[in-house]
């Protein structure tokens, strides 16, 4: 019998630091190894074994003007995805966001009936904790494009089980989910250099993010019997002070003039 195909998207280059890579090349990396027939796309060659399937070429200023409507520019790149997939059959597409764009896909192929679709939410989209744009063409469309999505997928995968429940609230018809948290690489973890410093660069969420990073360093701590502080760069907290014995707030700054 014939093994029904899988395609892992990923907007980000595989070899990037960035969830998006590495956490849409560890599922490819896992499923081919036990396996599955699997192929994992994105747009620009790094590791030797992905489909490319390259963005088309506009001008910036456009790219501005899709983003007054769609959650992001990547919607460019949807429409190519569209392209190949559009006359595919029994297959299953799992696409991983951010960026936000990417769950039109879902959209752009639901008369294609014999093609199951995941999408995996590294974040929340509307529901973000993080201030969205006040731009009424997207607060609407991305409301409508995220209410079709969660309501048409086949499965929906959540990073974390407070997403979970932030979509439930939100969607209580969603019934086929799993969480799958982000880690680390287990086979090389030994392998790695001694840390030296630690630093966290991005948003507070509201203050959400401090309790989780005062669990990491907690555990961090009793596991390695060091003392280590995380170094804060991007948006104030109360709680950064608060919990200055593992913080050190050292203000907001953009990520170019990080070494």
């Amino acid at each position: 019998m014939k093994k029904r195909k899988i395609y892992i998207i990923s907007y980000f280059n595989l070899k990037e630091k960035l969830a998006g890579g590495l956490r849409a090349n560890e599922l490819f990396k896992f499923l081919n190894n036990n396996g599955l027939n699997v192929e994992i796309i994105t747009r620009e060659q790094s590791e030797g074994y992905e489909r490319i399937i390259h963005d088309f070429k506009i001008p910036s200023i456009l790219r501005k003007v899709f983003h007054l409507v769609f959650p992001d520019s990547s919607i460019t790149w949807v429409l190519k995805l569209y392209f190949f997939f559009k006359n595919k059959k029994d297959i299953t597409i799992i696409a991983t966001s951010p960026p936000h764009g990417l769950i039109y896909l879902s959209l752009l192929l639901r008369k294609q009936k014999t093609i199951k679709f995941i999408h995996d939410f590294r974040d929340p989209f509307t529901l973000n904790a993080h201030p969205q744009k006040k731009i009424f063409t997207r607060k609407y469309f991305n409301k409508k494009i995220e209410n079709f999505t969660t309501n048409n997928v086949d499965h929906i995968v959540f990073n974390t089980a407070d997403h979970k429940d932030m979509f439930l609230k939100e969607y209580p018809y969603i019934k086929n989910y799993s969480i799958i948290n982000n880690g680390y690489i287990h086979e090389n973890f030994n392998e790695r250099k001694p840390v030296k410093e630690l630093v966290y660069f991005g948003g507070h969420y509201s203050g959400k993010i401090i309790k989780v990073l005062i669990n990491f360093l907690t555990t961090l701590n009793q596991k390695s019997n060091k003392k280590y502080i995380l170094d804060i760069y991007g948006e104030f907290h109360p709680g950064y002070e608060e919990n200055s014995e593992l913080f050190n707030y050292c203000g907001l700054k953009k990520r170019s003039e990080l070494n």
